[in-house]
């Protein structure tokens, strides 16, 4: 909803603007003139999106356009990446999971940019092939500015650079001879961040400035404005990032077991040998491969929670590993055994997954199995949408009058949105709550409309 805010106010000619229609509250007075600048996200995903409003007329099917054409191309990339890495038949057998994947599926549609930030990845690992070339670098750095202008997440793409560099040239005379690709590939990705760093200067007085450590620093009660103030900063951050690390180390083999069923555990049962085999080779694409998944592992886990979406990029990487373990096994009869249960199984998972959600779409996860949070996110989320929806429905059938209650019934009414009841004081209005109030409200109210979850009064502020 947030990206579909930015994409709205881009195709508007409003710049990188959050209205609160999309987020907080709509304003009686002027709303269009009101909200805040983009201060969570970069900006790439958006600027995608707002090239394709003119064709699509909506930002949210301008976004699952790009997510579409992202994940036909996650495709095509998945089987060059396997057959370079590991022949022809492990590339065919990961193009078919792929295909098939009920989480790939879902975010090619969804409108989610991780689609494209997977897509990302494997072009890294692809133009990391043939480091001896200059162009090559200058790749890697488009490539990982892109990624940072995705996602603030990809920054595990510049962090990959120099450590390629060290294991690219190893000697002192290499370092110095080869330094100018190093500075090329830096240089390019300097070039394309630059103008959103200066933007953010300008607008905020910082380059790197972002909203998503206050949440990091908050899970650990640590003033965000100042961290390094707190005396017992070190002992929080031990304390509660080795708690939740290992609370998502679970839930990441967990989950993955169930997006990539069979392949998973040919991928963990061959990894001991794969991290040997890699050590003895000098192929910089292997070594690209291994150090992208160590570092975005690493930064989901130590993050406070791993979000569901955040498998996305993984999964290509798990079914090509996977299918080669698989097809190196000695036994014939073993390895057509394993690919049969392991694709009939992916399709079997996938199936379900869409059969078990209403929505058809699994953002939050709890699919198959509870989310992180234990909950089965996604059906819930379906039985309220509906819930609200029927609220939409009832009043547009009503005079119009301002609404406290969620913003997203905007949308569905085309009425002025608030949250603070405050702003309505001495006019009439449509008060949207949950069906089973718990405090006493300080208004004179007529409730007109109930189901199982929401319930409408006419109420008037006192």
């Amino acid at each position: 909803m947030l990206h579909c805010a930015v994409v709205e106010s881009l195709a508007n000619k409003k710049g990188f603007f959050v209205s609160y229609a999309f987020s907080d509250l709509l304003p009686l007075n002027k709303p269009e003139s009101l909200g805040y600048p983009v201060n969570q996200h970069p900006p790439l995903w958006p600027l995608l999106g707002a090239a394709l409003v003119p064709f699509t007329g909506s930002a949210f099917t301008a976004l699952k356009t790009v997510g579409l054409l992202s994940g036909t191309a996650l495709i095509f990339f998945s089987f060059l990446f396997a057959r370079r890495f590991f022949g022809k038949k492990v590339a065919l057998l990961t193009t078919f999971a792929v295909t098939f994947s009920a989480l790939l599926i879902d975010y090619s549609s969804n409108g989610s940019l991780y689609i494209f930030q997977a897509l990302l990845y494997l072009l890294f690992v692809l133009c990391a092939q043939k480091l001896q070339r200059t162009v090559c670098w200058i790749g890697l750095g488009s490539i990982a500015g892109s990624g940072w202008l995705l996602n603030y997440q990809n920054v595990v793409l510049v962090f990959a650079i120099p450590v390629l560099y060290v294991f690219v040239f190893r000697s002192t005379c290499l370092y110095r001879k080869n330094l100018v690709k190093l500075l090329g590939a830096i240089g390019t990705l300097f070039i394309v961040v630059l103008p959103w760093l200066v933007r953010n200067y300008l607008v905020f007085g910082q380059p790197f400035h972002n909203i998503n450590m206050y949440y990091f620093w908050g899970k650990m009660g640590v003033a965000a404005s100042a961290p390094l103030s707190d005396p017992l900063l070190i002992k929080k951050i031990v304390t509660w990032v080795s708690w939740w690390t290992t609370h998502n180390i679970y839930y990441v083999f967990r989950e993955l077991f169930l997006l990539a069923p069979v392949v998973f555990a040919f991928a963990l049962w061959g990894l001991p040998t794969g991290i040997a085999h890699l050590c003895k080779r000098k192929h910089t694409g292997e070594i690209a491969c291994a150090l992208i998944m160590v570092l975005y592992c690493g930064i989901c886990c130590i993050w406070p929670v791993v979000k569901f979406r955040y498998f996305v990029p993984l999964v290509p990487f798990v079914f090509a590993f996977g299918f080669y373990v698989l097809c190196s096994l000695r036994q014939r009869i073993i390895r057509r055994i394993g690919v049969v249960i392991s694709l009939c199984t992916i399709l079997l998972f996938s199936a379900l997954t869409f059969l078990s959600i209403p929505s058809r779409t699994f953002y939050y996860g709890g699919a198959l199995t509870k989310d992180i949070f234990g909950k089965r996110g996604e059906a819930e989320f379906a039985q309220e949408a509906n819930a609200l929806l029927e609220v939409a429905l009832f009043l547009k059938r009503q005079p119009p009058r301002p609404i406290c209650g969620e913003p997203a019934l905007h949308f569905y009414t085309g009425l002025p949105v608030v949250l603070d009841k405050n702003l309505l004081r001495g006019i009439k209005y449509y008060s949207v709550r949950p069906a089973a109030p718990t405090a006493k409200d300080t208004t004179r109210e007529t409730v007109i409309f109930k189901n199982n979850r929401f319930q409408v009064s006419i109420c008037h502020e006192l």
